[in-house]
């Protein structure tokens, strides 16, 4: 997947450092990987209500670089701003889902996606059932505190039957105080 396929030679000229780092783009170095991802982002300072070429052009580059390098959290969340920039929320889910899926024991980015689904919804067995998810893979994670803050939230929000909250929210903390947390003791509360 080549991101600066298909444009003229007008845009490419006007965008020589975006080309340059592309090609200069190597696996074993860091600095070139920052390098192309920064010169992504000019083009969007550039060009501010960019084009479906450009936005595509965008994308590219940051799914050649988290195709190879699933683990980059931080370009996760930089790709996933982006794409709310210029696409909107839908697409910033979907992107942020796929970096759960790539990334799976991601604490930051299982809090992301899972602020994203919370935001504005109601509660769904679907929703919940991303938080069970989570859970199993991050929650016994010493610093998996904001995680549970969030499904404590998501619950405590989303649910209007209060038995069932209720039911909910006693298996949560019995769940979280058992595990040792950084923060465990505000869950004694």
């Amino acid at each position: 997947m080549n991101p600066i396929e298909g444009f003229d030679n007008a845009f490419l000229a006007s965008n020589k450092q975006l080309k340059s780092s592309y090609r200069s783009l190597t696996s074993n170095n860091l600095k070139s990987i920052e390098q192309f991802l920064k010169e992504a982002q000019e083009i969007l300072v550039k060009y501010p209500t960019p084009n479906e070429k450009v936005k595509l052009c965008v994308k590219k580059c940051f799914e050649v670089v988290l195709q190879k390098y699933p683990l980059f959290f931080g370009y996760w969340k930089k790709y996933a701003a982006i794409t709310l920039q210029l696409y909107g929320a839908e697409e910033q889910t979907k992107v942020l889902k796929k970096s759960v899926q790539r990334f799976p024991t991601s604490l930051e980015l299982w809090q992301d996606y899972l602020t994203v689904l919370k935001e504005g919804s109601t509660f769904t067995p679907e929703i919940k059932k991303q938080f069970d998810t989570a859970a199993s893979l991050i929650g016994n994670h010493f610093m998996s505190e904001p995680f549970w803050d969030l499904y404590i939230s998501f619950i405590t929000e989303s649910i209007t039957n209060s038995e069932e909250k209720d039911e909910l929210l006693q298996q949560i903390y019995e769940k979280v105080t058992s595990i040792p947390l950084y923060s465990y003791a505000k869950f004694y509360k």
